[in-house]
C-alpha cells in the first residue's frame, strides 16, 4: 500500500500567486531595463526573479512524500531520495522539519523540511508512526522510566509519578504566570514599581523551583524529553525585566553596575547549570547558552530594579531648567528631555521621563533632579517638577 503527500491546496495557491508576482516582476523590470542607467543591473535582477519564479514552480510541482511498505521517499526540487523501511531506524518531529534516521552507519537518513506546508501533515505523521518507530516517544518513555525508578522521589512507582504530574503542572503555571507579569508590566501598570519588582523576582521563584523539585524540572529540554521546563517563564519576565531596566530607570554612573552584574550572573549560572541542566540529552551548546542567556540578562536587570525599587537612602535634589524636549525609538517610544547644567557634570544633558511626565513638561520649566545612592550603591536618579 503506497500513500503520497503533496503540498497543501492553500500551499499551492500561495506558491502559485509567489511565482506570478516574481514572474510580473521580471517581466517590469526587463521592460525598463533599456531605459535605466543600471541596464546591465536590471537584467540581473530580472533574470533571478525569473529563475526564482520558475524554480519554486517547479517545487511546488515535484515536490512530495510517498511511503509504501517497501520503502519511504522524499522527491523535491533536485530529485528524490529513498530509504527501505528496513534500513529505517525511527523518526523525529522537529519544529521546521521531521527526520528519518538510518540504523545503519554510513547511510543517510532523509529530512522533511517544512512539512507543515504538505498537506495532511497530520496525517502524515500519523503514518510514520505506523510505519516507523517515534524516538522522540522513545526517549519520553526512557526518561520516565529513570523517573519512576528514582527513590528520591518515593517509595511506589504512583507516589514518584504523583510527584512527576505535579511538577509538571507547577511547570505549566509558572510559565503561564511569566506570560501573566509581562502583560501586566507592559499593559496594565506600565509604571508600577511594585510590578517590575515582582517582575525581576520571578525568575528567582524559577531557580527555587528548579533548587525544590528533585531534578523534575529543568530549564529547558528538547523536545524528545519527559521532563518539564520553565524556560518560557524565565525567558519573558527576564527579557521584560531587562527592558524596563535599561529604559525606564536611570544610572548616573554604569561602571557601578559591573560589580553587582557580574556577582549575580556567575552564581545564578552556577545554579542553573547544577539544578536546572537536563543531563539526559546531549543538547549541551543550546543549554549552555540559555544558562548563559538567562543568568546574565537577569543578572542586570536585577541589580538595577532591586537597587532603585529598595532604596531608602534620601534623595539629594538638584534644580535644573527643560531647553528640549523629544520622543522616539521603534518597538518602544522614549520620552527625552534637555536640561540646562547643573552640579553634577557626570550626568547626561539629555535624561529619559515617563510618558506622563514628558505630557506635562515644556520649555524653559523648573524640575529638579533627585539623585539617590541606590541599594547596591549605584547612583541613580529621577526627575520631579
Amino acid at each position: 500500500m503506497e500513500q503520497e503527500y503533496k503540498i497543501s491546496t492553500f500551499g499551492k495557491v500561495f506558491n502559485g500567486l509567489m511565482t506570478a508576482a516574481l514572474v510580473c516582476a521580471s517581466m517590469y523590470l526587463l521592460s525598463k531595463a533599456n531605459s535605466s542607467n543600471s541596464y546591465i543591473g536590471m537584467i540581473i535582477f530580472s533574470v533571478l526573479m525569473l529563475t526564482g519564479g520558475i524554480l519554486l514552480a517547479l517545487y511546488t510541482f515535484k515536490r512530495r512524500v510517498v511511503i509504501s511498505d517497501t520503502s519511504i521517499a522524499v522527491r523535491g526540487l533536485f530529485g528524490t531520495r529513498e530509504l527501505p523501511n528496513s534500513l529505517v531506524k525511527g523518526y523525529r518531529v522537529k519544529d521546521k522539519a521531521i527526520f528519518i534516521y538510518a540504523n545503519q552507519q554510513g547511510v543517510r537518513g532523509l529530512m522533511i523540511n517544512d512539512y507543515i506546508s504538505i498537506g495532511n501533515s497530520t496525517e502524515l505523521i500519523e503514518s510514520l508512526s505506523l510505519h516507523y518507530s517515534d524516538l522522540n516517544e522513545l526517549d519520553r518513555q526512557n526518561d520516565l522510566k529513570i523517573i519512576l525508578q528514582d527513590a528520591e522521589l518515593g517509595n511506589t512507582e504512583g507516589e514518584r509519578l504523583d510527584e512527576f504530574k505535579k511538577a509538571k503542572k507547577i511547570a505549566l503555571i509558572y510559565n503561564a504566570g511569566g506570560i501573566a507579569i509581562f502583560v501586566l508590566s507592559i499593559v496594565l501598570l506600565r509604571t508600577q514599581s511594585k510590578v517590575d519588582t515582582i517582575l525581576v523576582l520571578w525568575p528567582l521563584i524559577g531557580i527555587v523551583l528548579l533548587i525544590k523539585s528533585k531534578g523534575l524540572i529543568k530549564l529547558v529540554t528538547k523536545t524528545s524529553s519527559a521532563y518539564p521546563c520553565i524556560i518560557w517563564g524565565m525567558y519573558i519576565s527576564g527579557i521584560v525585566a531587562l527592558i524596563k531596566s535599561l529604559v525606564d530607570y536611570s544610572i548616573l554612573r554604569g561602571d557601578h553596575v559591573w560589580l553587582p552584574f557580574v556577582l549575580v550572573g556567575i552564581l545564578v549560572s552556577i545554579v542553573l547549570y547544577f539544578k536546572g541542566w537536563d543531563r539526559s540529552k546531549s543538547a549541551l551548546w543550546g543549554q549552555g547558552l540559555a544558562v548563559i542567556f538567562i543568568a546574565f540578562i537577569y543578572s542586570y536587570s536585577f541589580a538595577v530594579i532591586i537597587n532603585c525599587n529598595l532604596d531608602n537612602s534620601a534623595p539629594q535634589s538638584f534644580p535644573v531648567t527643560i531647553t528640549d524636549k523629544s520622543s522616539g525609538g521603534k518597538s518602544t517610544t522614549v520620552y527625552h528631555v534637555k536640561l540646562s547644567s547643573w552640579a553634577m557634570n557626570d550626568i547626561p544633558s539629555e535624561v529619559k521621563i515617563s510618558r506622563e511626565f514628558y505630557n506635562q513638561a515644556f520649555i524653559g520649566a523648573n524640575v529638579h533632579i533627585q539623585v539617590k545612592k541606590g541599594l547596591f550603591k549605584i547612583p541613580w536618579y529621577y526627575i520631579t517638577q
